[in-house]
């Protein structure tokens, strides 16, 4: 048997992917020593820094490393990056605009593209409940009343019909469709919510 570690996969996120033994390099007159995996499922690479507490090398250990007492794991690396929403997002928009992104990072990518477009449809309630009808009305309404400028509103057409392809379509979305995606309502976000804030707190430190 050889040597084993278990973890949520920074590649793929899998969650209690079993990783496999690659390599191991050891410091000079140390105790300490880096260790390369593989993930099994998506065969992402990561390096662990192990502690040797006994006499057994970390690499020479036959299962798992988790629950060794011959050695004890200080860092993994990478670390999984914790996704966030921009600034001043409303708390109902960010947790659609993160799981579209937890979809688009596990390769869920029909998903993802509902749920940005999911975002959008949040963020325009957000900016104003009072309005009423298709997505594409309230767009064209935001504009009107000069909320949306021309290439904001056209961002937001684009979020609409992908965001829709990926509900109604027949075919898979492709990736680079997704990742405009995620770009343009990450845009959308940071238009409608965080800049005025910024705007705000700025204009507020001027005139004090």
């Amino acid at each position: 048997m050889f040597c084993t570690f278990t973890t949520t996969c920074p590649h793929c996120l899998s969650e209690q992917m079993a990783f496999s033994l690659q390599n191991s390099y050891s410091r000079p007159n140390s105790e300490f020593h880096f260790m390369t995996f593989s993930c099994n499922g998506c065969f992402g690479p990561i390096v662990l820094e192990v502690r040797q507490t006994s006499q057994v090398p970390p690499q020479n250990i036959s299962g798992s490393l988790n629950q060794s007492p011959y050695a004890r794991v200080i860092k993994t690396l990478p670390e999984i990056e914790e996704s966030q929403a921009p600034i001043n997002t409303p708390d109902r928009v960010a947790r659609s605009f993160l799981e579209a992104l937890d979809n688009q990072r596990r390769g869920n990518l029909t998903s993802a593209a509902m749920m940005f477009r999911r975002t959008l449809e949040q963020a325009i309630k957000a900016v104003d409940a009072s309005l009423t009808g298709s997505l594409f009305r309230k767009i064209e309404k935001l504009k009107d009343m000069q909320l949306l400028t021309p290439a904001m509103s056209e961002w937001a057409h684009a979020i609409r019909l992908d965001g829709n392809e990926g509900a109604h379509g027949d075919d898979e979305i492709a990736q680079d469709v997704v990742e405009d995606l995620h770009g343009f309502t990450e845009l959308f976000l940071l238009y409608q919510f965080t800049l005025p804030q910024m705007l705000e707190a700025w204009k507020k430190r001027t005139e004090s």
